[in-house]
C-alpha cells in the first residue's frame, strides 16, 4: 500500500481498502468489520478534499504576513506585487511531508478572501503561481488589500 500522507491527495489503496472479511467478527470490541473499516477510510479519503494545504496571509503592501502549511514552515511561497491591486503568490513545487520525504505539489484549487476594505476581484493559477487582483470597495478600481489564500 503506497504511503500517501500531505499534500498528496489519499485513495482507497493508501488505507489498504477496500478490505474483505474471511470470517464473522467474533469480538466487537478488537474487530473491524470489513464494510466499516471501508466506509471509515472512504471518509477519510474524501476528508482530503476539503483540508487546505497551506494558507498564506499577504498585506497590502505585498509582504508575506503569515503562512501555515501541512508540510511545515518551509519552503515558503515567493510573493509579488507587480502594479497596484496585483499581487502573485509563487508556491513551491515540492515539498517535504512530516516523515521527510519529498512530494511533488500542485494547486489543485484556491480560495482567497479579503482582510480589509478592499475586495478580490479573482485569483486563478498558473503552474503554482496564483495571481490575485484587489479592488476597491467603492467603484472596482484597482487598489492595493490585504488577502489571505488558502490553497488545496
Amino acid at each position: 500500500m503506497p504511503a500517501a500522507i500531505l499534500p498528496d491527495l489519499s485513495s482507497l489503496d493508501t488505507f489498504g481498502a477496500p478490505k474483505k472479511d474471511f470470517g464473522e467478527s467474533i469480538d466487537p470490541e478488537s474487530e473491524c468489520p470489513a464494510a466499516e473499516y471501508n466506509r471509515i477510510a472512504a471518509m477519510l479519503v474524501s476528508l482530503g478534499f476539503a483540508v487546505p494545504r497551506a494558507r498564506v496571509t499577504v498585506s497590502s503592501a505585498g509582504a508575506l504576513l503569515s503562512f501555515k502549511s501541512v508540510w511545515g514552515a518551509s519552503p515558503v511561497p515567493t510573493i509579488a506585487k507587480p502594479g497596484t491591486g496585483q499581487y502573485t503568490v509563487t508556491m513551491p513545487s515540492s515539498v517535504a511531508d512530516p516523515l521527510g520525504e519529498a512530494h511533488a505539489f500542485a494547486v489543485e484549487a484556491t480560495g482567497v478572501h479579503s482582510n480589509t476594505a478592499s475586495r478580490v476581484a479573482n485569483s486563478r493559477n498558473t503552474n503554482n503561481v496564483v495571481t490575485v487582483d484587489t479592488l476597491n470597495a467603492v467603484g472596482g478600481a484597482a487598489a492595493d488589500g490585504a488577502f489571505t489564500l488558502l490553497v488545496y
